[in-house]
């Protein structure tokens, strides 16, 4: 039985069901359902037609358009300046609030219209068998279950399962997005049949353009595949535009800056109340002032004035542009995805070879205009009188077909099938005129295409009463039913495998292979059947047909790749022929290519690793592409999307930049998209790639005109708020400068020229970081200082001289606008002069708009009534000159500025110029021998010297809790179990002596190459805590009692790390080192899984800790030997009895015994000096090993520690630790750098091991006796 539930049906694949078994399944018959059940259905089921998203209301929207950070602010402005009463202040601000939420208003309709054109692809009625009549019911009505009837020239008006075909043809390319007429039969097929070759449905919105049919309604509404695809336009993620990212940011910086210079004006006149201009009124004022002249109010609108001029210049191009917004985002994307239709091909059928017994024959000509030459395989153009081989295949053909060309506004367009049509302009242009030899035959008969038999045949007569089948149709169907080929001399047998070969070749290069093939009936014939055509027939040849690239699409890629962009072909078309597309203009490799099916089996993941290294994607559902756009985007991809088929819609919504074809593409794409090309062409692209790009240039010209003055308004009035002092710039006057004269002047830049990189084609992203960079910074701070000096000091010189307050504000902000004007000349160019009069004249806007401004300025200073509105007054020629000469400190910084750019930049030039000429030989010839070597040896100490640096640096050092949370992968809330952290650190001390630069045999101070040290000295200090740690786990720490067994692990590493150090060769030693690392890591892991023991004792850690005792207390003494000590010989601590010297635990070499000069009972114990770095390096790699192991040790034998009341006395071991790790900045041998310039670093060494060595004797003695 039915069931009424819409996610019962909607999960059957209904393409898998035979006709009968989906009749039975939907509870209804081929004479459809009666009035009743299609009533209860309707109400069950609901109207065919989509769901629309309610639409907030006016109301609603209106108070969307003020949640922005910039309507905020002036809004508070406002409200200041209303509190003052100064209305006209109030009433300009409000004007700018006013501008941009009616901007905002006007944009909201896009989505709203995109639905209302998908929704009008639904056929208006349907002829519907109803109680086994048809009727013609509105479409809206159709329920699952009614069997609708299907004719050439009507819109499928649901998703239907066929249950009858008679050479039904349908143009899916609305949701397929290919060309190629469909036929569609009954036949059931698997359940994982991709949606493209379900060849027995027909879905809701494509169009039937030939053949009959009758199916049963399986899906209505937003059930319906075109359903899905409206909802996933309803379900598109926002995304916002780069510009409207970073002025989101600026504005948010704005808004922070005024909040803290709102609390610090409030501060000071708390804190001050007595001062001048500190009243309630005077704060107020000065807030309101801080408001205005933070905010860049005219940035906004100069943006979105900006965007229309560039809108203005596409549409001149025949660019057109649906949002203004979409500019600036074609000047960041990265990606270009387009479909294959309309912008990669021209959407028309056309045969590009044919293949006749003779060989074959390119046709040139794209489209259905019936012009074009042809060209043979020898690369001869065939005469008139030498093509009786393609006219016989010709005339077969269009007795074939039955379409018609027609010419309309210098446009040709077929009547009927596309692939007839086709056929028809290959025989104009193989010089077959169509209608004249229709003329001449009289159709008797014929059979229509089916998926059965897979071709189309058509009896004729001629005048003289001779018959003629002519037959056309797929290689498979056609080639077995022929025995002979026609050739010029006459009939010769046909050999299968030969011809089978060719049609191979054909699909290899993306043509769809259509055979031709004819014979005269041996009896005059009334009908034509199947039997009638039967075997024996004529092979005359082959044609190729494809939809070929336009002319212009190679050198369209090929621009979009050299602008950096990387261009992907999505389409709904099949693999091999996208590749053969792709091939021919030059996107990818021409042989990858992914399908929607490996596309489904791929997770969000592996699609956004995949998409990043595949161009070209085939059979693709709507849903799909969506996919693929969003995956680009997750990659941090800025993508614009091509493509004119409703299933391109998603898609088109979805990019950052939706571009749809005017011509061919449909009203539901055009609503989609933000730019619509008026000429499906796709080097339309690239000129609005371009004129993105300067957009994003010049508006960040923009941004670094107008915030400098800003910065210079805002800080005067927070310095004359801190000072009690007057106010230098009022509210409306500091609008003025905002709207007017920096608005004027900045706008010239939207006309300024790209600049090189971006007439190069270089991609954009990030013009200089963002709006808010470091570049932009130094100049704001530069450039607001020179501005907010300049003013301060004519507002203060005019006040000196005893002008009026009005008088020295009016001075002010002039200096103010001839700063801006020349600030303007300077940031047209990042690194080229301002001064030149060549570079005056690239921009035409630039004179006028000085011009205005400075007639503007001699207006607002002169004119009563602009006297009586701003507060200002006039000012004498005097005060001009020094307005001028002030002002113009700004553009000869600047300038300076960017000459050192220069010239640093031509310095790194001739330096390099200059060093390659010396890797000349011809160079050596010229220089001689002895100047050879003597350049390679300088440029070898050089390298060594470099490399020295960099094999001296010792490791960071690190957070030992964190570096164990991080090896045994447990969160910060996670504990961890006693002894990983020690483990840890234990096992981060192994590794690092295997990834410290140049490896294990790395040298302290010199690589190898100058000098090979068996050992090296840091690394063997490293080395002597990693053996004696690991030997205490071993025997102590990990073992309850002496009698234990020891760990199998522990055992494994303490034998690799102890190593000879005259046996650690490359390469067993350092494999077998690793092999250690690796046990000591497995024990740690088994310890945080409770499988390991470790016991945290104050005996176990006393064994081990007495060793580090004596090994601090060797050191000491090995390091104060850099300098000599004196000593006598029979209580000499580095003495033994024999006179001979003690030898210091892993130490490897001996200090030098030199007999004292005034008594002959003490000797001097020295270190030879050629030694004194390596015994230092020693000492300094111990001591980074032991401060780790000791801060690792505080974590896990805290309870301990802190029983024994030893954690102090551990932490200043720790703290003097940390001392001997300071910064190292000559060779150790030298007095000097990273303890201080005078003092030794050895004996520096020296007394802080030692004083950590007395710490470390408190510590003993408080484990041993507490």
């Amino acid at each position: 039985m039915f069931n009424d539930t819409p996610s019962t049906t909607d999960s059957i694949p209904w393409h898998s069901l035979a006709p009968q078994v989906a009749l039975q399944q939907l509870d209804t018959q081929e004479q459809g359902l009666n009035a009743a059940s299609a009533k209860l259905r309707l109400r069950q089921h609901g109207f065919n037609r989509f769901a629309t998203p309610q639409r907030a209301g006016f109301f609603n929207r209106l108070l969307h358009q003020f949640h922005h950070h910039f309507i905020y602010i002036l809004l508070l402005a406002a409200t200041l300046t209303l509190m003052l009463q100064l209305w006209l202040d109030t009433l300009v601000i409000l004007g700018v609030v006013v501008l941009n939420i009616v901007l905002g208003l006007l944009q909201e309709r896009r989505t709203a219209k995109t639905l209302e054109a998908v929704q009008r692809l639904l056929s208006p009625t349907a002829p519907v068998l109803r109680d086994g009549q048809v009727q013609a019911l509105p479409a809206e009505q159709l329920v699952p279950g009614d069997v609708v009837l299907l004719e050439a020239g009507n819109q499928v008006p649901a998703d239907v399962r066929l249950l009858h075909s008679d050479g039904l043809q349908l143009d899916e390319s609305v949701l397929m997005g290919y060309s190629a007429p469909v036929l569609k039969g009954i036949s059931r097929l698997d359940a994982d049949t991709a949606l493209p070759d379900r060849s027995n449905m027909a879905y809701a919105g494509t169009l039937v353009l030939a053949g009959q049919g009758r199916g049963v309604v399986v899906a209505t509404g937003s059930r319906t595949e075109l359903g899905m695809l409206n909802a996933l336009l309803d379900n598109n993620e926002p995304y916002a535009t780069p510009l409207g990212d970073e002025l989101k940011r600026l504005m948010n910086a704005v808004a922070l800056v005024l909040a803290a210079a709102a609390a610090l004006i409030l501060l000071i006149g708390w804190l001050t109340p007595g001062v001048s201009g500190h009243s309630p009124q005077g704060l107020l004022q000065a807030m309101a002032s801080f408001a205005v002249a933070i905010v860049p109010e005219g940035l906004p609108a100069l943006f979105a004035i900006m965007l229309a001029i560039s809108v203005r210049r596409l549409a001149r191009q025949d660019v057109m542009v649906r949002q203004l917004a979409a500019v600036e985002t074609l000047g960041t994307v990265s990606v270009v995805c387009t479909d294959k239709s309309h912008t990669l091909t021209r959407h028309e059928l056309t045969v590009q070879k044919v293949i006749t017994p003779r060989g074959g024959v390119r046709l040139q000509g794209v489209g259905y205009a019936p012009q074009g030459a042809l060209l043979r395989e020898n690369f001869e153009f065939p005469e008139h009188d030498d093509r009786a081989d393609l006219q016989r295949l010709a005339q077969a053909a269009v007795l074939a077909s039955d379409a018609r060309l027609q010419q309309l506004d210098k446009h040709w367009q077929v009547l009927g099938d596309p692939l007839d049509g086709s056929l028809l302009v290959m025989a104009h242009k193989c010089g077959v005129e169509p209608d004249a030899l229709r003329q001449q035959f009289t159709r008797l008969a014929s059979i229509p295409f089916d998926r059965t038999y897979r071709y189309a045949a058509t009896l004729s007569q001629d005048a003289t009463g001779a018959q003629y089948v002519a037959l056309k149709g797929a290689p498979e169907a056609i080639l077995p039913r022929c025995s002979h080929v026609q050739t010029d001399t006459g009939l010769e047998p046909l050999q299968q495998d030969v011809w089978e070969d060719k049609l191979k070749k054909l699909a290899e290069e993306g043509m769809k292979p259509l055979v031709i093939a004819s014979r005269q009936p041996d009896a005059l014939l009334q009908t034509l059947t199947h039997q009638d055509v039967g075997y024996g027939m004529v092979l005359l040849g082959v044609v190729g047909i494809g939809d070929p690239p336009q002319a212009s699409a190679l050198a369209a890629v090929q621009a979009c790749q050299q602008a950096g962009l990387s261009v992907k072909m999505l389409t709904g078309d099949h693999a091999l022929t996208a590749c053969a597309l792709a091939k021919q203009v030059g996107i990818g490799d021409g042989e990858t290519v992914l399908t929607g099916a490996d596309l489904d089996a791929l997770d969000e993941d592996a699609l956004r690793e995949t998409v990043m290294h595949v161009d070209v994607f085939a059979r693709l559902r709507p849903e799909q592409k969506l996919r693929l756009v969003k995956a680009l985007q997750a990659n941090g991809e800025r993508v614009v999307m091509l493509g004119g088929g409703v299933n391109d819609t998603p898609a088109l919504e979805q990019a950052d930049v939706g571009v749809a074809p005017a011509i061919h593409g449909t009203e539901a794409a055009r609503q989609s998209a933000e730019i619509v090309l008026m000429r499906d062409q796709l080097p339309m692209l690239m000129t609005a790639v371009q004129e993105g790009r300067k957009v994003f240039q010049n508006f960040y010209k923009m941004v670094q005109f107008m915030l400098p003055t800003n910065g210079a308004q805002a800080a005067a009035i927070i310095l004359a708020s801190w000072f009690g002092l007057a106010l230098p710039l009022m509210p409306v006057q500091v609008l003025w400068v905002n709207l007017v004269t920096a608005g004027i002047l900045a706008l010239t830049l939207a006309f300024e020229k790209a600049a090189l990189p971006a007439a190069r084609g270089q991609p954009i992203a990030q013009p200089v970081g963002s709006l808010i960079s470091g570049f932009l910074v130094w100049r704001l701070l530069l450039v607001s200082g020179l501005l907010l000096v300049s003013v301060l000091a004519i507002f203060h010189w005019e006040l000196q001289r005893g002008e009026t307050l009005e008088a020295a504000r009016t001075a002010a902000l002039n200096t103010l606008v001839i700063g801006q004007i020349f600030y303007l000349l300077s940031v047209r160019h990042a690194s080229e002069p301002g001064w030149q009069w060549a570079s005056l004249r690239e921009n035409p806007w630039l004179l006028a708009a000085i011009v205005s401004v400075l007639v503007l300025q001699g207006l607002f200073t002169y004119m009563p009534a602009f006297q009586g509105v701003f507060g200002t007054d006039a000012i004498d020629l005097y005060a001009w000159f020094w307005i001028v000469g002030v002002g113009s400190l700004v553009f000869v910084v600047v300038e300076f500025e960017k000459a050192m750019q220069r010239n640093v930049e031509g310095w790194g030039r001739a330096v390099l110029i200059y060093l390659l000429r010396h890797f000349d030989p011809r160079f050596w010839r010229e220089k001689g021998l002895r100047w050879t070597l003597q350049f390679f040896l300088i440029i070898f100490l050089v390298t060594q010297a470099l490399l020295m640096f960099l094999w001296s640096r010792d490791p960071d050092t690190f957070d030992v809790r964190a570096n164990a949370r991080q090896m045994v992968g447990v969160s910060a809330n996670e504990p961890l179990r006693p002894g990983v952290i020690t483990t840890a650190t234990l096992a981060h001390i192994a590794n690092t002596l295997l990834d410290k630069p140049g490896g294990y045999l790395s040298n302290d101070v010199t690589p190898p190459g100058i000098v090979m040290d068996n050992i090296p000295n840091w690394e063997l200090g490293v080395l002597t805590q990693l053996r004696d740690m690991s030997l205490a786990m071993r025997d102590d720490l990990s073992r309850s009692q002496s009698q234990s067994a020891a760990d199998p692990d522990l055992v494994r590493a303490q034998l690799r790390f102890n190593t000879d150090g005259k046996l650690w060769l490359f390469p067993p030693a350092e494999s077998q080192f690793n092999e250690g690392a690796q046990a000591l890591e497995a024990y740690l892991q088994r310890l945080q899984q409770g499988q390991a023991q470790f016991y945290a004792r104050s005996d176990n850690l006393n064994n081990w800790l007495n060793k580090v005792q004596r090994q601090m207390g060797s050191l000491s003494i090995a390091l104060s030997a850099s300098v000599g000590i004196r000593q006598v010989k029979e209580e000499g601590a580095a003495m033994q009895r024999d006179g001979s010297v003690t030898p210091v635990p892993g130490i490897e070499l001996q200090p030098e015994v030199l007999p004292a000069t005034d008594d002959p009972n003490e000797v001097i114990v020295k270190t030879p000096r050629l030694k004194v770095d390596d015994v230092f390096y020693q000492a300094r790699g111990q001591t980074w090993a032991l401060l780790h192991l000791l801060k690792a040790i505080e974590a896990d034998f805290e309870d301990i520690l802190r029983q024994k009341n030893a954690l102090v006395s551990l932490r200043q071991i720790i703290n003097k630790l940390e001392d001997t790790q300071a910064m190292i900045w000559s060779p150790v041998i030298l007095n000097g750098s990273g303890y201080s310039f005078v003092a030794n670093h050895s004996l520096v060494m020296a007394s802080q091991i030692s004083r950590a060595n007395a710490a470390l004797i408190d510590l003993g003695t408080l484990l041993r006796e507490g």
